[in-house]
């Protein structure tokens, strides 16, 4: 199901689908027009997945965000955690960027995200 969510006041598209281990996967995807269908490309057996797209909000991609936007996107992602109710989960961020990692480790202490 794809929905525009709010968090922090700023619109998220999002896509949740399957079952199993949570994966979230946020990425900065303007260019497509269903966030479900990359899903279907993108999927694996026994995993639910939420695709985050962060273009709405930002206009940058993830590793273009200033270290102030990386710490609000940051807890906005600690809000969609609260809001779904995960505790174990993966985070692909796509980002080269070790602070912004290090940044979403502080924020969503103690759960376990990978």
């Amino acid at each position: 199901m794809e929905l525009t969510i709010y968090l922090n006041d700023r619109p998220y598209r999002v896509c949740d689908m399957g079952d199993g281990e949570c994966k979230v996967v946020v990425i900065h995807a303007f260019h497509l027009e269903s966030l479900c269908d990359w899903y279907h490309r993108e999927s694996l057996s026994n995993t639910r997945v939420i695709i985050v797209d962060i273009s709405r909000s930002w206009a940058k991609s993830l590793d273009e965000l200033s270290s102030n936007d990386q710490a609000l996107l940051a807890a906005d992602l600690h809000l969609l955690a609260d809001v779904y109710w995960l505790d174990h989960f993966h985070i692909d961020t796509g980002a080269l960027d070790e602070q912004f990692t290090h940044r979403l480790k502080q924020e969503f202490y103690p759960r376990q995200i990978h």
